[in-house]
């Protein structure tokens, strides 16, 4: 029910909801106010993609995160000590609170496109945003953006599993190794930077047909919502926003 609400949601509507939820994740917030944030995004992650909709996203960047987690600590020595060894303060609170923070940042930005692009129809946003006044151009980068990644992210895993299958189990990684497996990873990313390239001709043609490099006017044969559908839309994301900052107001 949620997911066909947003899915017929104003796009403008929804995107202006979107900028200010991205700001928040940006303003210097104390921990506890992210997390609250933060579990908000997920709840309706949950409640509109289910439980794919929130794994997804993490395992897309967990190695960024397990990477915060790992780098941040150590070099942030304000708080308290939390670890010493032989005299020597190796991690404080200061720095496990910078590390959390930047990952529930990181995963609420993430989250948030995610959830955005799941539940938003690619040629109503272009329509709504160009009948807006925004460029055409502009808006077409934004949205080839939000459809291009996700779908190098499923070619990467598809070359992966091919590159699996033709290794064998006789020629598998052991152990950590990071040299091998940078190794490893080259031949993969060789493959998926060929088929991308292979796709160029393909997305050039698309965007012709699209009627980019034209000085002609644009049309379209999409229907936006009446005037009376649209002001709904935005008043009920004026409230939603209002909701979001009401814990900033002190």
């Amino acid at each position: 029910m949620i997911r066909t609400f947003l899915e017929q949601f104003d796009p403008r509507a929804k995107f202006l909801v979107l900028l200010i939820y991205l700001t928040l994740f940006f303003l210097p917030l104390p921990i506890l106010m992210l997390t609250g944030y933060f579990a908000a995004i997920v709840f309706i992650n949950l409640l509109s993609l289910g439980l794919k909709g929130v794994i997804r996203p993490f395992l897309s960047i967990l190695p960024i995160l397990l990477l915060v987690l790992l780098l941040t600590p150590p070099f942030q020595r304000a708080g308290e000590p939390f670890i010493v060894i032989g005299g020597h303060i190796l991690i404080t609170t200061g720095g496990i609170n910078e590390a959390l923070r930047l990952i529930i940042r990181f995963s609420g930005i993430t989250l948030l496109f995610y959830l955005f692009a799941n539940t938003t129809n690619a040629d109503l946003f272009i329509t709504s945003c160009y009948r807006m006044g925004m460029p055409f151009n502009l808006v077409l980068v934004v949205t080839i953006a939000m459809r291009y990644i996700p779908h190098l992210t499923t070619l990467y895993r598809e070359v992966t599993d091919a590159h699996s299958l033709r290794r064998g189990a006789d020629v598998a990684i052991r152990g950590f190794s990071p040299i091998r497996r940078v190794k490893a990873l080259l031949p993969v990313l060789t493959s998926v930077l060929i088929q991308a390239i292979r796709q160029i001709p393909v997305l050039s043609m698309a965007l012709e047909c699209r009627g980019v490099g034209r000085k002609a006017k644009r049309s379209t044969y999409l229907e936006l919502k009446k005037r009376a559908g649209i002001m709904a839309d935005f008043c009920i994301s004026l409230v939603i926003i209002l909701i979001l900052l009401i814990p900033l107001i002190r």
